[in-house]
């Protein structure tokens, strides 16, 4: 009699072990599925900077697109490897040593030659996004953190010949383009001082959708891409 008392005991306990995983288990199911965007453009605010601008409003209306689900893996940006070998890089660049002096330049001063951009995607999601069409939707999240997929890898665009009337305005802005104004401080950098900020290129646009964009205002809330990728549709050519 012991004996089956004990095997009934033994037999509740497992049942009530597999009854709490398999809570458990639907509870973090529940989670995971609760996490999510309550409006449609939440993934646009995301982008522009609300998550922090806002952030009352947006940890509680766009968890999904501010990445506070904590299911989420994130993935850490790639390290830049992709570097000059000598101070004077940026300079030697912006004078066209880049052209001029090729088997030096392009060995000791990569970065600032532009030969060594980083083209890999920084989020794993990124195939899914492109295959949905965000690369055209949201080009401003997709152009800087999903290149591969998106295909604006350097060795997938075709680079157009420099224009000779693209000049500095102001004899400071190849230093301050070595600093990184031309990313700091676009609107003033990308209009005077175009040939440090590597602007000088035939005003064209390179991407079908510049247009499209530009009509939405990215040339104002994503100008890093939009200045050197829609020259002609952000109107800013020599």
């Amino acid at each position: 009699m012991a004996l089956v008392r004990a095997c009934v005991s033994l037999l509740l306990i497992a049942l009530f072990y597999n009854y709490a995983t398999v809570q458990v288990s639907a509870y973090s199911d529940f989670a995971n599925s609760d996490c999510r965007d309550e409006n449609f453009d939440c993934r646009y605010w995301a982008v522009t900077g609300e998550c922090k601008t806002s952030a009352e409003f947006m940890n509680k209306e766009c968890r999904k697109s501010c990445q506070l689900c904590k299911s989420m893996h994130q993935t850490q940006p790639a390290v830049d490897d992709c570097l000059d070998q000598h101070k004077k890089c940026p300079h030697w660049a912006s004078v066209g040593e880049c052209d001029k002096n090729p088997k030096y330049m392009h060995k000791y001063c990569e970065k600032s030659c532009q030969l060594c951009e980083d083209c890999a995607d920084q989020n794993e999601d990124c195939a899914f996004l492109t295959s949905i069409g965000d690369c055209s939707k949201n080009p401003g999240y997709m152009y800087t953190k999903c290149k591969k997929s998106c295909k604006m890898c350097l060795s997938n665009a075709h680079v157009p010949s420099v224009s000779k009337n693209c000049l500095d305005q102001h004899k400071k802005c190849p230093h301050w383009a070595s600093v990184g104004e031309c990313d700091k401080n676009p609107k003033y950098m990308h209009k005077y001082c175009k040939k440090s900020c590597q602007l000088c290129v035939a005003c064209i646009d390179k991407n079908a959708k510049c247009a499209q964009w530009a009509k939405r205002g990215e040339c104002d809330i994503n100008p890093v891409y939009m200045h050197k990728h829609c020259k002609r549709s952000c109107f800013i050519c020599s």
